[in-house]
């Protein structure tokens, strides 16, 4: 129910106010959806250049969108991202990372404020017990658990979710460090190539609990809340499952 339909604007607003240069600035970065309709959108609105890149295997409908909000896009097969990246920077774009960024983790603890807000505002103790948070990357779960920590709720227990077969962050817990790997699920905004660096970092100080659903769980999950009258992505379900 947010601007652009995900929490991603929260933090891609937060990573353009930290960018330091004034004026138009012509920015990139390498996104399957959610945050690349954020990341347009903003550029937009500050009159920033923005170059998306997608993977070859994304839905038409996704390019044509993030294309209406002023964006280009380039379509690259997964092999050839690091160096098509690598050229759109030699040629004087700045990158943002999709979800290893510490400014991106800043704006989405903006949620833990939010939270915390609304307990007072029903009379509930500020600290919850529990929160579930659905993990692709890390930067949603990355910036709760340090926004917890840093607010002084230690108590809050963080609990990471993820596809079965989309576990990049079990992975790079269990290796303690980065893998990558090729995920397969139906919630594709928690699908990427690999865990974050960061967002690794993160996870190891201060998040032990997660779970992993399967695609048939997300499903579900997701016709539950379409029942209640909610519309939302399996990504979005995963919490739920």
């Amino acid at each position: 129910m947010q601007r652009t339909g995900s929490f991603k604007i929260r933090g891609v607003a937060n990573q353009m106010e930290r960018l330091g240069a004034k004026g138009p600035q012509r920015l990139l970065s390498y996104s399957a959806g959610n945050y690349g309709k954020a990341f347009a959108t903003v550029c937009r609105r500050l009159g920033h250049s923005a170059l998306v890149l997608m993977p070859s295997t994304v839905p038409p409908d996704r390019v044509s969108l993030i294309r209406s909000l002023g964006a280009e896009v380039e379509l690259a097969e997964s092999t050839q991202l690091l160096s098509r990246l690598a050229e759109r920077q030699r040629e004087g774009r700045t990158f943002l990372h999709s979800f290893d960024c510490p400014h991106l983790m800043a704006g989405y603890a903006s949620l833990a404020s939010e939270v915390i807000q609304e307990r007072r505002r029903r009379g509930q103790p500020p600290a919850p017990e529990l929160i579930i948070v659905p993990c692709g990357g890390g930067g949603l779960i990355g910036g709760l658990a340090s926004a917890f920590s840093a607010l002084g709720f230690p108590e809050t227990v963080v609990v990471g979710v993820e596809p079965e077969k989309a576990d990049g962050m079990r992975r790079a817990l269990r290796a303690g460090r980065v893998v990558d790997f090729s995920p397969a699920s139906v919630a594709s905004g928690l699908a990427p190539p690999h865990a974050g660096r960061r967002t690794l970092a993160v996870a190891q100080r201060l998040i032990s609990h997660w779970a992993h659903v399967t695609d048939e769980e997300i499903l579900e999950a997701q016709a539950v809340l379409a029942q209640a009258k909610l519309i939302v992505e399996p990504s979005g379900a995963a919490g739920l499952a």
